[in-house]
């Protein structure tokens, strides 16, 4: 196991800096002993590492992660992002999203993208002693940001190198909130005082990232589907979160991910197919020039949707973009056998051959054909 800590020094990588890829390489699939098929394997992965305070996980493969963060910018089949103004009600409505989308059949490595947990340090000036000593507020956090955070004092030339003196408290002391009450500030009243007679400060979690998609803030809810296929997952997922969470004026949730991707391919699919189905009718009503003929092998795509469907129930298989790229080629097969019977059928006729005679012999030669196709 290799794994990956950050991000990469060029910006084409959307990952904060917080974030660990560990890639796994597998054994071959006759040598496992844990599972016997991959979604197996991925569960028990799952159960091992659950339980890690402050850790999300998230499986699975390479070119699909890669393929999910180029679709919504998320690492995860499903990405659910809510839109607002306020940090706070952004994450508070993305864990009433996450928490009403746990009850959904499929929802695995559900999480919240992590945005809050930073540790803040705050400086509360009191502005009364800061008058009654002729001190201003920029003088004092100056030296508190010196102290802290650390600056730039002087320059050094070493011959042609130049170097940067960098100025700050050594870890023992702007590690530890009660030593920065020891720092003495210059007062014009020509005393030294402890900054803490000045500020109070105070440690607090805030927010580690804001992350901003045309020009709105947003909080992200991700998780994987097994099990299912994930436009019903996001149907039902939908109709359960509209049900429990309010959302307040101004704020709104987009369904993204690689369903999005199937709601734009099958868009296009319900456009693409019925335009193709009426060329190939008029291309086939050319070529025979008998509307009979035509409906004849038109009659075809019902009767190939059939089997299909069947196919899809028996199999279990989700109604799926390949699904739908492999109706198509079924319909192309259906037209293909269509064409060579009705051929075949009007051959014989022309011979003298009696209709009901024709139509067994030609769909006899028609499916011996399409078989050695196949076969081909």
């Amino acid at each position: 196991m290799v794994a990956k800590i950050g991000r990469a020094e060029l910006g084409g990588d959307p990952e904060s800096v917080s974030n660990d890829e560990m890639y796994v390489r597998l054994k071959p699939k006759e040598q496992w002993t844990t599972a016997k098929t991959k979604d197996e394997l991925v569960d028990a992965m799952r159960r091992r590492v659950e339980g890690f305070p402050g850790v999300e996980f998230n499986f699975s493969q390479v070119i699909q992660t890669r393929n999910d963060e180029f679709l919504s910018g998320i690492n995860a089949q499903i990405a659910v992002k809510v839109f607002g103004e306020d940090q706070d009600t952004l994450r508070k409505l993305a864990e009433q999203i996450r928490d009403a989308m746990a009850h959904v059949r499929g929802a695995k490595d559900l999480a919240v993208e992590q945005v809050a947990g930073e540790e803040h340090l705050e400086i509360a000036l009191e502005r009364d002693k800061l008058a009654r000593y002729g001190l201003n507020i920029a003088e004092v956090l100056e030296v508190a940001k010196i102290a802290i955070g650390g600056d730039e004092a002087t320059d050094v030339l070493e011959g042609q190198r130049h170097f940067a003196i960098f100025v700050r408290l050594s870890d023992d002391y702007r590690n530890r909130v009660e030593k920065l009450n020891d720092i003495l500030i210059a007062a014009p009243v020509g005393r030294r005082l402890p900054l803490g007679k000045l500020a109070t400060f105070r440690l607090s979690s805030g927010d580690s990232v804001v992350s901003r998609e045309n020009a709105l803030r947003r909080v992200v809810v991700k998780c994987n589907v097994t099990g299912r296929d994930i436009g019903g997952f996001v149907h039902e997922a939908q109709a359960l979160v509209a049900a429990q969470v309010k959302t307040p004026p101004g704020y709104f949730i987009a369904w993204g991910g690689q369903f999005e991707n199937a709601q734009q391919a099958t868009r296009r699919l319900l456009i693409a197919i019925p335009i193709s189905l009426l060329l190939v009718f008029v291309l086939i009503y050319a070529c025979f020039s008998s509307l009979r003929n035509t409906l004849t092998i038109i009659f075809n795509i019902p009767i190939a949707l059939v089997g299909s469907t069947t196919f899809l129930l028996i199999s279990g298989f989700p109604l799926s973009v390949p699904a739908l790229v492999g109706f198509i080629a079924v319909f192309g097969i259906a037209f293909q056998n269509g064409m060579v019977m009705v051929s075949y059928i009007n051959k014989l006729r022309r011979q003298g051959m009696d209709l009901h005679e024709a139509v067994i012999k030609g769909a006899s030669a028609a499916s011996g054909r399409a078989v050695e196709c196949a076969d081909r």
